[in-house]
């Protein structure tokens, strides 16, 4: 009974959820067919994290920005059906420059020393 009640969803991770939903669906990206890592700052960090991406996960995300710049130029979104869902909306390059990140601040402490 405890393991059930600790995996239920407490009041305000639903709260955060649908904030984060609400989110979600006023932001322009979706429409466009992209996810957010396809909208990220090219930092130092993830400009590594993008160069260990496996190759098919890079040539969907160069998919996803190139059909989104010509949706852009002409001035429309994409049909609806084919919008990015908050469901497929999966970080995907977060491990990968978290990893990065790891790697630079123990550089930096070896560097220090």
């Amino acid at each position: 009974m405890a393991s059930a009640a600790a995996k239920a969803p407490t009041f305000f991770s639903q709260m955060r959820q649908a904030y984060w939903r609400y989110l979600f669906k006023k932001a322009d990206y979706p429409k466009y067919g992209m996810l957010r890592d396809d909208c990220l700052l090219e930092s130092p960090a993830v400009q590594e994290a993008l160069r260990r991406l496996p190759q098919t996960v890079k040539d969907e995300r160069n998919y996803r920005i190139i059909r989104a710049v010509q949706c852009s130029i002409r001035h429309e979104y994409l049909p609806e059906n084919q919008w990015s869902t908050f469901e497929q909306d999966v970080h995907y390059l977060d491990p990968y420059v978290e990893e990065v990140q790891r790697e630079m601040k123990e550089k930096e402490e070896w560097n220090s020393k």
